[in-house]
């Protein structure tokens, strides 16, 4: 208990180091909008921020291909997680530190279960979640599971293993991820000692990205310029 108590301490004034030294910047705006809850306010632009930089670490998990070994990115996350095996710390970066920073502060997100925080499962985010995950029988079971009080990540993996496909196309299941499986663990993990990625390397402007060269352009034929002597020879020959 003492050690988790140290651990969540140092990890406290790391977090509050990057989150006075700066701001969130919203650096997905122009990709896809991921969910809207018609019946609660809750800060879309946030949540959609928070998922596609969860989705960054899959890919620096497992380079995303195709939508194939994209599912396999989100299994070898989930596997770690049910695993125990804590996150990648080398591949969270500045901009996941600054997101959690904002995540911490949003009401009712999270609660305290026995001294360890935890996604708040009767948070009206989570409610919203529920209702608009597309798989029904996924549904079913999220939601069977937070009415019976027994909702934990372990219960769910099971049957969502089952479906990875519908990740990809589920952005409210994809958020449930990213924050109970993903955010969730940055309470408990010392970031102190760790080189998180940069801004300048996870977001690297566009003349920084590598040169492709031009493709070369096969130079069109010239005519080679008749001898003037044969062309006189030709002349006197045919007289």
């Amino acid at each position: 208990m003492k050690t988790n108590l140290v651990t969540l301490s140092l990890s406290a004034v790391f977090l509050l180091t990057i989150s006075c030294a700066d701001s969130l910047e919203y650096r997905y705006a122009n990709k896809e909008d991921t969910i809207a809850c018609n019946n609660a306010p809750i800060n879309t632009d946030l949540y959609k921020e928070a998922l596609y930089s969860f989705e960054d670490y899959i890919d620096q998990i497992n380079n995303k291909q195709t939508n194939r070994n994209f599912i396999q990115g989100y299994n070898v996350f989930i596997g770690r997680t049910i695993a125990n095996q804590g996150l990648e710390t080398s591949k969270v970066s500045e901009h996941d530190i600054r997101i959690f920073n904002a995540l911490k502060k949003e009401k009712d997100l999270w609660v305290n279960d026995n001294g360890t925080y935890r996604l708040n499962y009767n948070s009206d985010l989570v409610t919203c979640i529920a209702d608009n995950i597309l798989d029904e029988a996924l549904q079913t079971t999220f939601k069977a599971l937070i009415e019976t009080n027994s909702m934990n990540t372990r219960l769910f993996v099971s049957p969502l293993r089952s479906k990875m496909g519908a990740v990809l196309k589920d952005k409210f299941l994809a958020t449930y991820i990213a924050l109970d499986m993903f955010y969730s663990q940055f309470f408990t993990t010392d970031f102190s000692n760790v080189e998180l990625i940069p801004d300048d390397e996870k977001f690297p402007k566009e003349s920084d990205l590598p040169k492709t060269p031009p493709s070369a352009t096969p130079s069109k034929s010239v005519k080679p310029l008749l001898d003037p002597n044969k062309v006189e020879k030709t002349k006197a020959n045919q007289k």
